[in-house]
């Protein structure tokens, strides 16, 4: 063959395939993103209409303010929240509120008992542990793009778990606490984080 046609030939088939990367680099699925500004709802509790989310009386969103739980569906108490990657194979995220920004803090005046408040503070540095919690997945529901994942959150500075106060249940808006992890089975320390883009951690 001649040399002149053989190059020419090469040339092409050069451009052919730099087409054909640039078209899968262009087109490749996307790296999942964490799932962004849903509610977290106790699974003690029960689904909807009865559901209770965490949050806090609508604008009280203070460095020191307790969270508690208000209705999902209503919209008095209950605010979405946005998780903020930490260490995503460890499934460690900082929960960030989406209204106004502060992060899901364990006060560290009493973080070392059961019983230790849980707060809204504003979000430090990703080496601050007592805003980072690990999402230890129990059961996932749903379907499709519309799937929630059933959680123990784990506060990441002593492993204890955010857990519901059982004197407070049945109550309006009851209260949030750290406390040492129970079994899988133990309901006021689980919690549904949903997603509309089939992510969740």
């Amino acid at each position: 063959m001649n040399l002149g046609i053989l190059r020419t030939f090469s040339a092409r088939l050069s451009v052919v395939a730099t087409a054909i990367a640039t078209f899968a680099l262009t087109f490749a699925a996307p790296a999942p993103a964490p799932p962004v500004g849903s509610w977290i709802a106790s699974e003690y509790v029960g689904f909807q209409p009865y559901e209770k989310c965490l949050g806090n009386a609508p604008g009280d969103y203070g460095n020191g303010v307790r969270i508690r739980l208000g209705n999902c569906s209503g919209g008095d108490w209950a605010t979405p929240w946005t998780l903020v990657p930490v260490d995503q194979d460890r499934k460690i995220y900082r929960i960030r509120s989406s209204v106004s920004g502060p992060c899901l803090d364990a006060r560290l005046e009493d973080i070392g008992s059961d019983g230790g408040a849980v707060q809204y503070w504003g979000c430090g540095a990703d080496t601050q542990t007592n805003q980072q919690w690990q999402f230890d997945r129990i059961a996932t529901g749903g379907s499709g793009t519309s799937i929630y994942g059933i959680y123990r959150l784990r506060n990441v500075y002593n492993g204890r778990c955010l857990d519901l106060r059982q004197e407070e249940i049945g109550t309006a808006h009851p209260g949030i606490q750290l406390w040492g992890c129970g079994a899988a089975t133990q309901s006021n320390q689980l919690w549904r984080y949903g997603s509309f883009n089939g992510v969740i951690p």
